[in-house]
């Protein structure tokens, strides 16, 4: 009987041993339900921050097309300064010329306005001298008619005598 009693004891502490470890393994369950939860929702979690970092890498693409887009615009507007720039000096160049030009002009004028009026006066003066020359001429001839006149006179006396 005591062996009885002894397996009995045993069979009760084992059916507690058991009873326990049921617990443990609805409790080992729970645990491990809770942790697979977890875990699923780490996954979801994980896809969204994959997703997320997709649309990130996206983003970032067409930042880096805009920031290319730029650089080539601005590249773009130097390039038209540039030929905008040199245009400028050009036109600058030719204004400083037509401006030289027209001075030359003014000048070349003022001398042929100069160079007229010295004409003008050497005219005025040929002209001059022409008239005196024949109002010389006119005299000679007056004063050559008295003296022929004269000498017909004289030859007149003489040839009396």
């Amino acid at each position: 009987m005591t062996e009885s009693r002894t397996a009995a004891s045993h069979i009760t502490s084992t059916k507690g041993l058991v009873s326990r470890g049921v617990e443990l393994g609805h409790s080992t369950g729970s645990a491990l339900m809770a942790i697979y939860d977890r875990s699923v929702c780490s996954l979801e979690m994980t896809q969204q921050i994959k997703q997320a970092t997709g649309e990130q890498a996206v983003g970032v693409q067409m930042v880096a097309k805009s920031m290319e887009d730029i650089s080539s615009m601005t590249s773009q507007i130097f390039a038209a300064s540039t030929d905008q720039a040199k245009a400028t000096r050009s036109i600058a160049r030719s204004i400083e010329t037509i401006k030289e030009m027209t001075h030359e002009m003014v000048q070349s004028t003022t001398r042929q306005v100069e160079d007229s009026r010295t004409i003008r006066r050497t005219m005025e003066s040929v002209s001059g001298m022409v008239t005196e020359m024949f109002e010389n001429m006119e005299m000679r001839r007056a004063q050559s008619a008295e003296v022929i006149l004269e000498l017909e006179s004289m030859k007149g006396r003489t040839c009396q005598l």
